[in-house]
């Protein structure tokens, strides 16, 4: 059996050079071996031996060990050594999956981590402390929060300084980072039920194509709350100007879903998904010369209050 285990490994390793190369491809990158160097083969991160594991309630096949990822972050990670992991669903599909499927979503995507790297980070970092403050009394102390699309890891700073451990994971492997981020599939989140205290969700819910499916995947691995961060508006002026605002800011102009709702809207969604709003904040904010209107949502399982 240990043999058995030992040439999966292997055959896990060769698979995960091929998805380098592949990522290197689509990314245009036309140098691999610097791009290897960013992408922490997958065996590194796996759990225990399965044994029959898989079928027990809680445990999702080759799920992450969230363990080893924190043991890795604390020894590994450094301002010069970016790197994202690849999650076990992307393996299975056989290709990285990633919201940029066409040239044009590639350009924009590489317009956007250049305005990131050059000129709005200190913004974006900026208003993370800002949208942290606002929570930080709502969440258990020393929690581990994931941090859903978290891109670039803003956040991540802000946590820790306040004894959190979080943990970025997006679908997209970011062109600038402030954090390690594990990529997956944007389907089945790649850890076991309840492996996080908390999970954040910033101005991205709006993004997702399915956002119901989301949200069931963030009720099985949170164990106590869930922070959502989203654009508001009132009415319909609101919606077109909140809709081109975030089209500039993100250099979003094509095939991107903008699934925007008022209040009352994003409440009756956490409602049917299971959540009941405990804190509520709302705020104005200017973001390279933009006006954004914010609301913070902290979430409780229902029956957990």
């Amino acid at each position: 059996m240990k043999i058995r285990a030992v040439l999966a490994a292997i055959d896990d390793m060769k698979i995960n050079a091929r998805m380098g190369d592949k990522i290197a491809n689509k990314s245009g990158n036309h140098k691999p071996k610097v791009l290897e160097k960013h992408f922490v083969p997958w065996p590194m991160f796996h759990g225990p031996p399965h044994g029959g594991l898989e079928k027990a309630p809680g445990v999702v096949r080759d799920a992450i060990d969230v363990d080893q990822f924190f043991s890795f972050e604390k020894n590994s990670w450094g301002i010069n050594k970016p790197y994202a992991i690849i999650s076990r669903s992307k393996i299975v599909t056989n290709e990285i999956v990633i919201t940029i499927k066409n040239k044009s979503q590639v350009i924009q995507r590489w317009i956007l981590d250049g305005v990131v790297r050059h000129f709005a980070h200190g913004a974006l970092a900026g208003r993370a402390e800002k949208i942290v403050q606002l929570f930080e009394n709502q969440i258990p102390r020393e929690s581990r929060i994931l941090d859903l699309g978290g891109g670039w890891g803003f956040y991540a700073e802000p946590l820790k300084k306040r004894g959190h451990a979080p943990l970025v994971l997006d679908v997209v492997n970011p062109g600038y980072q402030k954090a390690p981020v594990v990529l997956y599939d944007g389907s089945r989140i790649p850890f076991p039920d309840q492996s996080f205290d908390v999970t954040i969700l910033v101005t991205m819910l709006h993004h997702v194509p399915d956002p119901q499916a989301l949200f069931k995947e963030v009720l099985r691995v949170t164990r106590q709350k869930v922070v959502v961060v989203e654009d508001l508006y009132h009415h319909a002026v609101g919606r077109f100007w909140t809709l081109c605002r975030d089209r500039i800011l993100n250099v979003e102009f094509m095939a991107h879903p903008h699934q925007f709702r008022k209040d009352g809207e994003w409440r009756e969604f956490f409602k049917v998904a299971g959540f009941e709003v405990s804190s509520f904040k709302s705020f104005y904010a200017w973001l390279l010369g933009f006006r954004i209107l914010n609301g913070v949502y902290v979430l409780e399982k229902k029956g957990n209050g």
